[in-house]
């Protein structure tokens, strides 16, 4: 027992030394995400690869107008969305528009059909990469069983990443501010 407890103490003390060197050397989870091919679907979808992608001076990543563009003529439009407490079987729906500065703005939810939990998000977008959207604005969800079933009002910028072979757009900031839990806010493509 005793040698497997000396040996998780190692492991994690190694992960998280790992963790930290890679901070140090400007890690960038978007690079990561799309030399390991991970990103392989989503660059297919939203037509923009590593290829096509040019490193700025700190080696990271960057997006021209055009790729950006590109990227954006594939989010506008209606996309399903999801909470989890609420149903991953019956969606809601977000809307990708463009108002008359060019800017992109994601409005829509999901709503129960069992209870009057929701989840809303309003706000405008940014494109980070083909892996990555940005959301400034505010988001809230409502379950009858968290928070005492009041709802939680998030309001500033949230990351949402797609990872692996997912077709989904995921909130990275799921910890819920208001309960001890995890909100798995998903945007699909």
């Amino acid at each position: 027992m005793r040698r497997a407890i000396v040996s998780i103490i190692v492991f994690l003390s190694a992960f998280a030394g790992r963790n930290l060197h890679a901070q140090d050397k400007g890690y960038d989870p978007t690079v990561f995400a799309l030399e390991s091919g991970r990103g392989k679907l989503a660059a297919e979808y939203f037509g923009v690869t590593l290829a096509d992608l040019e490193k700025d001076k700190n080696g990271r990543y960057v997006l021209t107008d055009e790729q950006k563009e590109t990227i954006k003529e594939h989010i506008l439009g209606d996309h399903p969305c999801s909470l989890q407490w609420i149903s991953w079987k019956r969606f809601g729906s977000v809307t990708f528009t463009e108002d008359t500065d060019g800017r992109i703005l994601c409005r829509g939810g999901q709503k129960s059909d069992e209870n009057d939990d929701y989840l809303t998000i309003d706000g405008y977008v940014t494109i980070v990469s083909p892996l990555h959207i940005q959301i400034t604005g505010t988001i809230v969800t409502k379950v009858h069983h968290i928070n005492n079933g009041k709802p939680v009002t998030r309001k500033g910028t949230y990351n949402f990443t797609i990872a692996g072979a997912r077709k989904y757009w995921r909130m990275r900031e799921m910890n819920n501010p208001s309960d001890d839990c995890a909100d798995y806010v998903d945007i699909y493509f």
